[in-house]
């Protein structure tokens, strides 16, 4: 396989690469032992993949740059927000004896040092600390793309394909991967630890090796649960370094060391939301010394210069355990050399989610379950639990002792050296740590916290300026406070400093723990200052939702692998998913834990799969822009100057345009933004492309020349319509790539050129979308497509007189699958089978799939689900293949009703013999077609078809009507329409009048109980007209009169007209008798058949259709008692306008209901096929069935009925008569 060829000839060239692996980026020393005396860290590394520019030191301190503050946000704006942070840890040893580790400005020195420590002796040398002196950077995308050649590699090993070299080309692993430190030298003289860096480990040896396929500890797949003791790389950019507080002397704090390895990890994500503006700390640290620690407390110190540093408020929200400073005043001025952020100044937030391990004590603490769940003092307190959730982690979980403080203590001081100022011994350090004064007194609540500023009596508080937040007085011993705010206490503004820690607790030699955190930033919309720390507050419950999901962003659909062919001034883009995209089969679903589901839903508990649902965005649908050159990148999509959108498809839904809401900070107000137009035509993964959208005049391509195109995925999750008046509705149902499934979304560079000139010439035969011929051996349906038998095909169902023939032949790219020419270049001739396999339960098409296998190649089989309309690529034969599965007419959801098309082709245009009687608006004989959404208590004869039912969830009564949108009002200018959707009671309509319309579509007896919509068992047919007798229908002639007795014979309407019966030739019987003599006039019946000049095919089957026509025999003027289908041209006749409609010469197409009536219920078994209709059979069931004239037997016939035409003939061309043909010319529809 590629990637081990590779890995071999890499170290052929040098036996000291392996070396590499396990030492990153480490010089090896001749040093004999280890001596502290470790130089102060001096590397720095940029956090920058997002809105964020965060400058991060090696030395523990992070932030700044030694003189300014490098804590940008927004990026590039010139503002900052933080000026530096540290890490502080402090506890006592078994004697009493302080040890303190803490860093500020380096003014007075430090207390870290880089590297790890020895596991024997908890020491480190000098040499050690600069040779760790580094950041070590990877990204997410990097690294997936590195995962994803190696197993294109094992694929190729498994499959024998090359996907390696196709995918990947030129691919080189890139330094991040080779030089990740994930082993130390654990020998002597060093004894660090074997395993540093976290990595995945994929053949379990123990030994980080990327020829072996190993990687930086990412969760690529999401299957590690955070809540276990191990800590994974995490971010889109990712900076991980070691440092230790005994490197030296302790020049900070003066305090003696603790013997304490930090591994330490900051991180970002690249979003579409808040958390583009937020950074994230996570502290691995390692107890190397050999002695206890009690009273314990780690902590997260911030220097918060929010712009302007002199004016500046501190405060805490208790319940999320959450920090912030935010602007004293209304407007941020400018100061000290910083830019401020003027009116509307943001606030900013640290999140200490989670801190040490609380001590052992062999119970499952308690905590609440929600955010918003608030439990008692008494009983938390007694039981060592939390109050708030956002306190801690693992309480009340159910697992016993792995419990994580969160903050327990808060405290700001000043920038001065007042008894509320900055720290000077390790004293000072500790107790800032613990809520108490540089003086020794403990923190009181309100004022300025210190008993100096306020009157008793005194409560001891643990968290300072908590607002409202503390609503069972957890920080005051249980005794609830006031609010208490730097505002409500009158406080000057100044350049505050704030303390978050965690603790006490007993570090014992060995332990480990960890210390995450998160920098929130957020600017209100509207308001004061104090707004934006409420939006703080908003975006942190975002943030808290992520950490809870493990730090898993919603990373939208992998943008699709984008490839291309090239053609003479013409490119060919394919679009494709690999097997490690969260894409792949178009199947991406991802859930957004910052949408909040109800509880229930109409009254009842929301379901699991419900909560799904509401959560999740699914995929939607691709976008393909061309863009200006290969600078361009998927953040500047909306530039049109950079990027135009040249093709979109998307599942073929109810989902077309989809809008995002976004506020605008400067106009204050929401803005909407259309993200998408749907097509709603379906996926396809071709795109043929032939114009230049940058160009001025003639955009043809141009051969020769570069063009560029990016691809990317979105999907769509709309849980609650956008209601700006709402915080739940859903402002974004718009999710687009963040990455491909390999790394970042890339360009690709397309040249196009003259095949002729490419391998000795290539003359192309096809081009792209040029259809295929399809053969269909077995199955029904239409795919959702217009079909076209070719004449033989036609030719053999007319000679098998209503019996199935063994094939039907298409005409090329007219089949019931879409099977497209999408590279010329590849084409391959040969005749190829493709067949639709089911795994499991007859019917669901859920586990359904198809492949396609022939001579020469391998079978090709697709395993996605084939109720969605995708196109799938076989580049291998230069094809692609669409099944479409479209929802049948009637059904809820179904695209147009179910409607494809339909259309008149006349093989001589001179000759447009027939025309019609368009469906009607208006309450009269010509609205014969009831579709649409009308109702009229006064004539409700007139009433627009529908069903109505009570929903089962809230008793309401719901109505659907079965063409809302009267879509079939509207086929061939209105002259056809399903039988089903004709009028009955209306007079002059083709739908005889019996115990209302449903009766006719009734299945009584032993069959499928209820009302079935025929509707949803419409067929694709051909009718045609032809002077062509030998391909004539004998029918039965239908009496149209509304009333009896003015009808000949006294025919009831909808029965057999009393009339002799016509041969072809218009000669008429003489007597009643039958014939099986298709030349004689008696043929089947010697009343009430004639022949009708053409025939009807059902193109998804292949069945000849029987047919009927009507006459009025009352209309005698109009032709309606010849027994001739010779239709009049006079829609109405006289002043009064009486209406005519050519003599009433409805054509009625039945189809075979024989084996397909409920054709959705399985197994396909009916006890009475007396009652079914036929293929063709000459009319013979229906002349037996109208005779019987029950109730029951009429029904029969015209559940039957498929469609229904009302013709007119075109009085500007003659008919003949029907030895001569009767029609002019053909007309196919």
């Amino acid at each position: 396989m590629k990637w081990t060829i590779a890995a071999l000839l890499i170290m052929s060239v040098s036996t000291l690469q392996a070396e590499a692996f396990r030492e990153g980026k480490k010089k090896k020393t001749n040093a004999t032992s280890l001596a502290a005396g470790c130089a102060p860290a001096s590397s720095a590394t940029e956090l920058n993949i997002n809105n964020v520019r965060a400058l991060i030191q090696t030395g523990g301190d992070l932030w700044w740059d030694f003189q300014n503050a490098q804590y940008e946000v927004p990026k590039n704006s010139g503002r900052t927000s933080l000026f530096a942070g540290s890490l502080w840890l402090g506890g006592k040893d078994v004697s009493g004896q302080l040890k303190v580790a803490a860093v500020r400005f380096r003014s007075g020195g430090t207390d870290f040092w880089t590297g790890p420590l020895s596991t024997t002796t908890s020491e480190i040398d000098a040499t050690t600390c600069a040779e760790y002196d580094d950041h070590y950077v990877t990204t997410r995308s990097e690294v997936a793309e590195f995962v994803g050649w190696v197993e294109a590699g094992l694929d190729d090993e498994s499959n024998g394909t090359e996907k390696q070299s196709e995918d990947f080309p030129d691919y080189v692993i890139p330094r991040s991967v080779l030089e990740w430190p994930a082993h130390g030298r654990n020998y002597e003289p060093y004894n660090e630890d074997f395993y540093l860096a976290p990595f995945n480990d994929r053949n379990g040896d123990g030994v980080y090796n990327p020829f072996d396929g190993d990687y930086p500890g990412y969760d690529l797949k999401g299957e590690v649960d955070c809540r276990e003791r191990i800590v994974n790389i995490y971010g889109d950019q990712n900076l991980w370094w070691v440092f230790n507080d005994k490197g030296n002397v302790h020049t900070e704090s003066g305090a003696q060391a603790i013997g304490m390895e930090i591994r330490a990890q900051a991180f970002s994500f690249a979003t579409n939301d808040e958390v583009n503006s937020m950074t994230f700390y996570n502290y691995e640290l390692v107890n190397r010394s050999s002695f206890s620690l009690t009273d314990t407390y780690f902590g997260v110190w911030v220097d918060a210069d929010l712009g302007c540093s002199q004016d500046d408020y501190v405060g805490c929200d208790v319940q999320r355990g959450l920090g912030y400073a935010y602007n004293g005043d209304e407007f941020d001025e400018d100061c000290n050399g910083a830019t401020g952020y003027g009116d509307l100044p943001p606030a900013i937030g640290v999140d200490f989610f989670q801190g040490p391990f609380q001590d052992n004590d062999g119970i499952d603490n308690p905590g609440p379950a929600t955010n918003s769940e608030i439990l008692a003092y008494d009983l938390v307190k007694s039981d060592g639990g939390i109050p708030y959730k956002g306190l801690g982690v693992g309480y009340g979980d159910g697992i016993v002792d792995n419990e994580r403080f969160g903050m327990t203590r808060f405290l700001y001081h000043n920038n001065d050296q007042s008894v509320r100022g900055d720290p000077n011994t390790g004293v000072e350090y500790y107790n800032f740590l613990r809520s108490i004064w540089r003086d020794g007194s403990h923190m009181i609540y309100g004022g300025t916290g210190h008993n100096a500023s306020t009157a008793p009596p005194f409560f001891e508080a643990d968290y300072m300026f908590p607002g409202e937040t503390d609503v069972i007085g957890w920080g005051t011993g249980g005794l609830v406070q006031p609010s208490w705010t730097e505002v409500t206490a009158g406080n000057q503004p100044f350049d505050r400093r704030f303390m978050q820690s965690a603790g006490p607790f007993v570090l014992e030699p060995g332990a480990v723990n960890n210390i995450t955190f998160g920098v929130v930033w957020a600017r209100a919309k509207s308001g004061n200052a104090e707004a934006s720390v409420d939006a703080v507050r908003k975006a942190d419950d975002k943030t808290q939702a992520l950490f809870d999901n493990c730090f898993r962003v919603l990373n939208g659909p992998d943008a699709p692998d984008l490839t291309a062919q090239e053609l003479d001034r013409e490119i060919v883009l394919y679009i494709d998913n690999k097997s490690i995209s969260n894409n792949f089969n178009e199947q991406y679903a991802e859930v957004d834990p910052s949408i909040i589901p109800p509880d229930s839903i109409n009254g009842r508990p929301i379901t699991p799969e419900e909560q799904f649902e509401y959560q999740a965005y699914r995929f939607q649908g691709y976008q393909i822009y061309q863009v200006s050159d290969n600078t361009v990148s998927a953040s500047d999509l909306g530039d049109i100057e950079k990027a135009r959108l040249i093709a979109q498809v998307d599942v073929k839904d109810t989902v077309d345009q989809i809008v995002n809401f976004t506020f605008d900070e400067e106009i204050g107000s929401t803005i909407p933004e259309i993200m998408v137009k749907g097509a709603n035509e379906g996926i396809r993964h071709s795109f043929r492309v032939i114009s230049d959208q940058f160009a001025e005049g003639d955009n043809r391509l141009v051969n020769h020349k570069s063009y560029y195109f990016i691809a990317v995925a979105y999907a769509y999750n709309n849980y609650v319509p956008f209601n700006p008046l709402s915080d739940d509705s859903q402002n974004e149902p718009f999710l687009g790539s963040r990455k491909g499934a390999t790394g970042a979304v890339r360009s690709v560079q397309v040249i196009p050129h003259d095949t002729r000139f490419e391998d000795g010439g290539v003359l192309l035969n096809s081009q792209y979308g040029d259809g295929v011929e399809i053969i269909r051996i077995e199955g029904t349906g239409n795919g959702g497509r217009s079909l076209d038998l070719k004449e033989e095909s036609i030719q053999a169902i007319l000679n098998a007189n209503g019996d199935l023939v063994d094939s039907l032949k298409y005409e090329s790219g007219r089949g019931p699958v879409d099977i497209k020419v999408i590279d010329p270049l590849n084409v391959k001739a040969g005749d190829f089978s493709l067949a639709f396999r089911d795994t499991a339960t007859i019917g669901d098409l859920t586990d359904a799939y198809w492949e396609i296998y022939g001579e020469g190649i391998d079978t090709f089989t697709v395993a996605s689900d084939i109720q969605v309309e995708t196109e799938h690529l076989i580049p291998e034969l230069g094809i692609s293949v669409t099944i479409g599965q479209a929802l049948s007419p009637g059904r809820v959801g179904s695209v147009n009703n179910g409607f494809i098309s339909a259309d008149f082709e006349y093989e001589d245009l001179t000759k447009q013999f027939l025309i019609g009687v368009p469906d009607g608006e208006t309450q009269d004989a010509q609205n014969w077609v009831l579709a649409g959404t009308s109702e009229d208590p006064n004539l409700p004869e007139y009433d627009d078809y529908r069903e109505t039912w009570q929903d089962p969830f809230t008793g309401d009564d719901r109505t659907y009507f079965y063409d809302q949108n009267e879509v079939y009002e509207n086929v061939i200018e209105g002259i056809v329409a399903p039988f089903f959707l004709t009028a009955q009671s209306t007079g002059h309509g083709p739908m005889p009048e019996l115990p209302g319309h449903g009766y006719f579509f009734r299945l009584l007896g032993n069959l499928h109980p209820g009302d079935t919509s025929v509707m949803n068992l419409l067929h694709s047919v051909d009718i045609v007209l032809t002077p062509d007798k030998d391909k004539w229908t004998r029918v039965p002639v239908l009496e149209m009169r509304d009333t009896v007795g003015e009808s000949q014979g006294n025919a009831e309407k909808g029965r057999l007209r009393e009339a002799y019966s016509l041969d072809k030739n218009g000669v008429s019987a003489t007597d009643s008798t039958e014939s099986d003599d298709p030349n004689s006039p008696n043929y089947i019946s010697g009343r009430g058949m004639s022949w009708f000049p053409g025939y009807a095919i059902n193109t998804e089957t292949g069945e000849r259709l029987n047919m009927a026509f009507g006459e009025d025999s009352y209309f005698v003027k109009d032709k309606g008692r010849d027994m001739v289908f010779n239709p009049s041209s006079s829609i109405t006749e006289g002043p009064a306008r009486d209406f005519r409609g050519g003599g009433k010469h409805f054509v009625y197409v039945f189809r075979n209901n024989d084996v397909e009536e409920d054709r959705n219920a399985f197994p396909l078994e009916y006890n009475n096929p007396g009652t079914r209709m036929p293929a063709y059979d000459a009319g013979e069931f229906i002349v037996e069935k109208l005779r019987q004239n029950t109730q029951n037997s009429v029904r029969d016939v015209y559940r039957a009925a498929s469609w229904c035409m009302f013709p007119l003939a075109n009085p500007l061309v003659p008919w003949t008569t029907m030895a001569e043909g009767l029609v002019p010319t053909t007309l196919k529809m």
